[in-house]
This record gives structure tokens, C-alpha cells and sequence, in this order.
């Protein structure tokens, strides 16, 4: 029993010596403590500056993505009004950098009865591209019909 309250005792003293050794009069942090607390902020701000570039990057596709479905959109619903329903290649630009390219082909109605029909069926491919800042496409299909002259 004496030796394991001398160890306490001596334990206690030199829990005690190390305390004062410390706080005899000075205050704050040890130089190694100050470097490990800039180190930790570093690695947490580069974590969460990360987390927020790959949000921003995200965001950013998504929208370039959009415009390029309503550009699809808006090019198909001119075919067979302003743009003309024929056989053919066509290429349109717009101001932001957007490129559309119209492909129209003739297709067969695989449900065809008699060489009489009075509908004449065209595939239309509308290809959006886009470039920078993340490049992209998106295509838009549509089978469209137009009476037979």
C-alpha cells in the first residue's frame, strides 16, 4: 500500500510541477500548439473552398445544359415552319456559343398498307454543342409528317 501511494504522491507532484512549470506567469499557446491549429484551418478551409468550387462547377454545367435543351427545343419547333421539312444538313449559331446542327432524313413507315399514303415521315436529329467553359452536347429526335403532294 506505501508503494502505490508514493506513486500517486509522486504522480501528483509531477502533474502538479508541470502545471506550474507552464502557468507560472505565462499565457497562451505553445508555438508546436499554434502550428497544429493553423494546420488543422488549412486542410479545413481547403476542404470546404473544394466543397464549394465542385457546387459552383455543377451548377454551372447544369445551367449550360439547360440553355442547350430550350436551344434544341426552339430549333425543333421551327422545323416544318421557318426551317424547311427536306432531306438535308443545316447549321445554326447563337450569339453565346451555342451551335445547333439540324439533320432531317426521310424514314420509312414500317406500318405502311399500300404505296397510297398520303404522309411522308422525316426523322429530325437536332444537335446542340456548346464549348467553355464546360464543353457539352445534347441532341433532341423527332419523327415529324408532312402531307404528300
Amino acid at each position: 500500500m506505501k508503494s502505490n501511494q508514493g506513486q500517486q504522491a509522486s504522480l501528483f507532484r509531477l502533474f502538479q510541477r508541470g502545471r506550474t512549470a507552464r502557468h507560472n506567469g505565462e499565457h497562451g499557446f505553445t508555438l508546436l500548439e499554434t502550428l497544429i491549429a493553423l494546420t488543422i484551418l488549412a486542410f479545413s478551409l481547403a476542404v470546404i473552398f473544394q466543397t464549394l468550387s465542385s457546387g459552383i462547377a455543377g451548377i454551372t454545367r447544369a445551367e449550360r445544359h439547360g440553355y442547350a435543351v430550350l436551344y434544341a427545343k426552339s430549333v425543333m419547333d421551327r422545323v416544318g415552319t421557318t426551317i424547311a421539312l427536306t432531306e438535308g444538313r443545316d447549321v445554326e449559331h447563337f450569339d453565346d456559343g451555342y451551335q445547333a446542327e439540324i439533320i432531317i432524313s426521310a424514314e420509312e413507315d414500317p406500318n405502311r398498307f399500300s404505296s397510297q399514303d398520303v404522309l411522308n415521315l422525316y426523322m429530325v436529329r437536332v444537335l446542340v454543342r456548346w464549348s467553355a467553359p464546360h464543353k457539352g452536347q445534347y441532341q433532341l429526335q423527332s419523327l415529324k409528317a408532312v402531307a404528300r403532294k
